[in-house]
């Protein structure tokens, strides 16, 4: 066993450091692209979040300054009995 490692570090050692060298580094790539991407994903849904907030903010400001007869005409859209 020592015969081969012996033989593999004089004859093909400078070769073989730099596979297992573009090896790590490869592997290492990967992972942060996974990482960066998981981050951007995270983001996106922030932002999403974000927005929906928004929206519902303005729905709400809407609604509570509607009087009644609009409210009621708005509301008769969800009814399953409704005109609306």
């Amino acid at each position: 066993m020592m015969a081969i490692l012996s033989f593999i570090m004089e004859n093909l050692g400078g070769w073989a450091i730099g596979a297992v060298s573009i090896l790590i580094g490869a592997v290492g790539l990967y992972f942060k692209g996974r990482g960066d991407q998981k981050r951007r994903e995270q983001e996106k849904r922030a932002q999403a979040r974000i927005e929906a907030m928004k929206e519902r903010k303005e729905v709400d400001y809407e609604v509570d300054n509607l009087n009644d007869d609009d409210l009621d005409d708005r509301l008769a859209k969800w009814m399953r009995d409704g005109d609306g």
